[in-house]
């Protein structure tokens, strides 16, 4: 894939994320963010011990388990309780930070090839790779891989450089997983244009 292709999907990356509320606007100095030098804060009472230093300390900002529901609802596919956990504990930048630096799941091109290996194995004739074994390998790939951000943003990715089912691709699994495996492997090329 060319660099050019790259830029142009790492720019449709960034797009997406600023529409819709994903990526936060680049830090400045903002008291509460960990910029208390010098700072000492004091409360007549303290109805939770620890809680004026929190005013001015980044744990102030770490979001409650409601926003980061709301964050992961917009950012991902789907998320489990343990994954709001966790952004409440690392908060949004460093979960997408870690999310951003996980490595790629496996190849929905390959996954299409193991099911038409597997099915002619049980059949014991030819098999085409109809569309069907790219759902099922789209599906498993949704569901059992943790990189949650990549697989949002490679769906938004592909909602908006269209590749029908219902084309000349039709019936030709391996090539709209080929197709798709573009995105899932070139949307975080963004993060790296922030960098």
């Amino acid at each position: 894939m060319s660099g050019s292709t790259n830029k142009l999907l790492g720019l449709i990356c960034l797009v997406f994320l600023y529409s819709h509320n994903v990526w936060g606007q680049a830090d400045t100095i903002i008291l509460g963010k960990g910029n208390n030098a010098n700072i000492i804060v004091s409360m007549s009472d303290e109805v939770v011990e620890g809680s004026a230093s929190q005013t001015t300390s980044n744990s102030g900002f770490l979001p409650n388990e409601n926003k980061a529901s709301r964050f992961l609802s917009q950012a991902t596919l789907g998320y489990n309780y343990a994954d709001i956990e966790m952004v409440t504990q690392q908060g949004i930048e460093d979960w997408l930070e870690s999310q951003l630096a996980m490595e790629r799941g496996e190849y929905l091109l390959q996954s299409v090839r193991d099911y038409v290996t597997f099915a002619e194995e049980k059949l014991g004739e030819s098999v085409n790779s109809s569309d069907r074994m790219w759902k099922y390998a789209w599906w498993q790939y949704q569901m059992g891989n943790s990189d949650l951000v990549r697989q949002r943003v490679a769906l938004a990715l592909s909602e908006i450089i269209v590749v029908s089912e219902i084309s000349n691709f039709n019936g030709n699994g391996y090539a709209l997983a080929d197709f798709y495996d573009l995105f899932d492997t070139n949307c975080s090329n963004f993060h790296e244009l922030n960098h």
